[in-house]
């Protein structure tokens, strides 16, 4: 009987300890999706720096794209400017002080309209550094201050039927900052590109063209060399300034006709990680000095228009998502 007993009180202890488990587990994706719902709607494009700023875009009633800085430390958020053209790319300069940013505007496909500008926070001065007849896509800057690394799709043509708008065209350029001279990285043909990021040295670029990842030495583009080759296309690329390596961001099936997209590092040795498991769409990866790896994730993935959540991960390859706060 006593043996009978014990069993019972053991089975009941278990039983316990499982609904306690089950019930912090529901808990826990109950607070990140109430963390995501309090985020403002969001564009793909966002920047952080390691001083605790992140900018981030949003839209008007007008539905006119907004550009927003929060300040993690004390908690504040400002509207920086209001832009009528459809903001694709955000980045900071080292001090956190100016802000790059680019757009574009398919006005027809033989009217194809690009900017990029930056915006003092302070003054609040904006510079026009560059006017392109052609689709911006994502632009990065260096941490000298110097030059502004992009790639643009330098033709458009709705093709109409289940091809619909198709990009063709790409090529990768480097931007002066101190003569606004624009400098042709690649002569790709028929290529499509998905990623730009500085090297560690910032020395030359990493590209993502198709399933690989191009190094390209910035004294000699012509002597490029693919440094990883994937099963899949390669996006989104961010650089690990401290190691050499590459994060970048690649789809791998998830059942019959689903694609999810998640986060992988190549080190400098060439050894592969799998930095994120969020069953979505992860991508847009930054990487700051304190370790912090901050990326978006399309919560509607495959459902409809992108519902684009931030989140950050520390340390950046052990750690727990979470995501990041952007009100007060």
């Amino acid at each position: 009987m006593k043996k009978l007993w014990m069993i019972i009180i053991v089975s009941i202890v278990l039983l316990l300890g499982i609904m306690a488990g089950l019930s912090w587990y529901f808990s826990k994706d109950e607070n990140a999706e109430e963390d995501a719902a309090k985020q403002p709607p969001l564009k793909h494009a966002y920047s952080v720096t390691g001083e605790g700023k992140t900018a981030y875009v949003t839209y008007d009633a007008e539905g006119n794209n907004v550009i927003n800085v929060y300040n993690r430390k004390s908690k504040e958020n400002s509207t920086v400017i209001s832009v009528n053209e459809p903001v694709v790319s955000l980045d900071f300069s080292t001090d956190g002080e100016t802000l790059y940013y680019a757009t574009n505007d398919i006005i027809s496909n033989r009217t194809l309209l690009s900017h990029i500008y930056s915006y003092h926070l302070e003054t609040q001065k904006q510079t026009e550094l560059l006017q392109s007849s052609s689709i911006i896509m994502e632009m990065k800057v260096g941490s000298k201050d110097n030059s502004l690394l992009y790639y643009r799709a330098n033709s458009y043509e709705d093709m109409g039927g289940i091809t619909g708008r198709v990009r063709s065209d790409f090529q990768a350029y480097r931007l002066h900052l101190n003569d606004l001279y624009e400098e042709q990285l690649t002569s790709l043909d028929g290529k499509e590109i998905k990623g730009i990021a500085y090297t560690n040295g910032e020395d030359g670029a990493y590209v993502s063209v198709d399933n690989n990842i191009i190094e390209i030495p910035f004294e000699n583009p012509e002597n490029s060399e693919t440094i990883l080759t994937e099963t899949e296309q390669v996006y989104d690329l961010a650089s690990n300034r401290k190691d050499g390596g590459v994060i970048y961001s690649m789809p791998g099936k998830d059942g019959p006709g689903t694609y999810k997209y998640e986060l992988y590092y190549r080190d400098s040795n060439g050894e592969k990680t799998q930095l994120t498991e969020n069953d979505s769409h992860t991508g847009n990866p930054i990487l700051l000095n304190s370790g912090d790896l901050y990326y978006m994730v399309d919560t509607n993935f495959g459902k409809g228009n992108p519902s684009y959540v931030m989140y950050k991960q520390s340390p950046w390859k052990a750690g727990k998502p979470e995501v990041v706060r952007l009100e007060n």
